[in-house]
């Protein structure tokens, strides 16, 4: 079993051709999931290769027909680009490089604002999570990159060369003003018993069933948050539910019919608001669902997803196994624990047992190879040190790892022993004769996140330590600040 706790939450983990695994690293860029680099491994837990990967990766992976890894990332600066979750990359398999990047705010309306639960509630954001891409796929036979976007409830597809949109899978509402453009891309609905998907996860191009080279056929988890794109026609949780659809899209006149759906008869206690997975099992026929996020308060459904990110309320799943005529063939549920309020699946997949036997070399036989471009932060040369140790400001380390000469820092801002839920923080290298202060990315409740390049700084012995603020309220503009500058037990030394 893999239990690496460091590794990104909600996050893929992709069955590759060559029997190999591979998710997301354990570094984080943001949390709770945009992390820093791509690990492939064997079921003996040995990392082949590390992909570094400067934009961030997130939520999904897909590996392309010639061997390249298409997945859901970030603008490379992501704390400047003023958004988040919204471009897709292409990693090249041999060197690691970011080959190809497709902006999504150069392809939709980033202005374009749906009632969603995915906002944190924090104002005057470093970055908007406008998009929150999570599903990442290739067409490969009409040589088209397919994306998700749940909180703006569109599945769209765009030519791989040009970037062009060909279509997009969603409800009507909403495309006036900035979005008019869009609306010429829309599908129009056909046939009978046809419903619209809501927040949709973990969407699948499936195998040609009708045998037509006009058509797509795609499945997706619908969990229907709110199936509504303004706040006054918002479906209640109590009242909502989730289910796996499959959709036909024609693509002479860009319109589309329901196929098969599952969930819808099972109500709320079904419902989930987010994460999820929907597969489809070749050998069956059978389609395999994951209402990976339910979100539970005293066993009735609610709608806050970020009370389920931070823990503070339980978040329950259900894996369901459904026949073509609908007969349920497996089932299980997970639920939380006295250890932990979080039991949700973020995807499910059958593996075949083959795969399971894939150990290419003994561990230790054969080193591990890292590829791509790291991902670093560079002393300040802007900010004064400050000159003496002062404020309430805790600090405490999750991670404090020296990998020659690259330190990556993982820690916490408490202000009186409190969590805030905004914070920022300079690691500071303090030596006799000198002082070098680098800012550290931040996090929600008092996270921050470094990748140091220590080799900038002369040898020397440093002690490190930790400037930080922590603001009242969830306004990231204003409010009061409590500051501080705290000494650290450690000290680091550069040859």
């Amino acid at each position: 079993y893999l239990s690496n706790v460091r590794m990104g939450h909600g996050t893929t983990m992709l069955l590759l051709r060559n029997g190999h695994m591979m998710s997301t690293g354990d570094e984080y860029r943001q949390i709770p999931y945009n992390m820093t680099s791509l690990w492939e491994f064997d079921w003996l837990g040995k990392v082949h290769h590390e992909y570094e990967v400067p934009n961030a990766i997130h939520h999904s992976l897909y590996e392309m027909p010639n061997g390249n890894i298409l997945a859901a990332s970030n603008a490379r600066d992501l704390f400047t680009a003023g958004t988040r979750e919204d471009v897709a990359v292409v990693v090249d398999r041999t060197t690691g490089a970011v080959v190809k990047e497709y902006d999504f705010r150069r392809i939709l309306d980033e202005t374009r604002a749906p009632f969603n639960h995915f906002d944190p509630g924090v104002l005057h954001a470093l970055n908007v999570d406008w998009m929150h891409m999570n599903s990442v796929l290739y067409d490969a036979e009409h040589d088209a990159i397919v994306v998700s976007s749940p909180i703006q409830s569109q599945v769209v597809s765009i030519d791989a060369a040009t970037g062009e949109i060909q279509w997009i899978l969603g409800p009507h509402d909403g495309y006036d003003g900035s979005s008019a453009s869009l609306a010429k891309y829309l599908l129009t609905p056909v046939g009978t018993d046809f419903e619209w998907s809501w927040g949709q996860h973990g969407v699948e191009i499936l195998p040609d069933a009708d045998h037509d080279p006009g058509t797509i056929d795609l499945l997706m988890l619908d969990n229907g948050q709110n199936r509504s794109f303004t706040e006054a026609g918002a479906v209640l949780a109590e009242n909502n539910y989730s289910r796996g659809v499959v959709y036909r899209i024609r693509l002479s006149d860009r319109t589309i019919e329901q196929i098969r759906e599952y969930g819808k008869e099972r109500g709320s206690d079904g419902y989930a608001t987010f994460l999820g997975d929907a597969d489809y099992l070749p050998t069956t026929g059978n389609i395999l669902i994951d209402f990976g996020g339910q979100l539970r308060v005293e066993g009735k459904p609610v709608d806050r997803i970020i009370g389920g990110v931070l823990g503070t309320i339980e978040t329950d799943s259900r894996i369901v196994e459904v026949a073509p005529s609908g007969q349920v063939v497996f089932e299980v549920a997970s639920r939380g624990n006295p250890y932990s309020t979080s039991a949700e699946t973020y995807q499910v997949l059958r593996l075949p047992v083959p795969s399971l036997l894939t150990v290419d070399a003994p561990l230790g036989a054969v080193r591990g190879e890292r590829a791509g471009e790291s991902y670093l932060i560079h002393a300040s040369t802007a900010t004064k040190v400050p000159p003496i140790f002062f404020g309430r400001i805790g600090v405490s380390f999750r991670r404090l790892v020296n990998e020659n000469g690259r330190l990556v820092v993982d820690g916490s801002l408490t202000y009186d022993d409190r969590t805030y839920l905004l914070g920022k923080a300079l690691v500071i290298f303090r030596s006799r004769t000198r002082a070098y202060v680098f800012p550290a990315n931040s996090g929600l409740n008092g996270r921050f996140f470094a990748s140091i390049d220590t080799k900038e700084m002369p040898a020397d012995t440093y002690r490190i330590s930790i400037a930080g603020a922590v603001r009242m309220g969830t306004d990231a503009a204003s409010g009061k600040t409590y500051q501080g500058h705290v000494p650290t037990e450690y000290k680091l030394t550069v040859e």
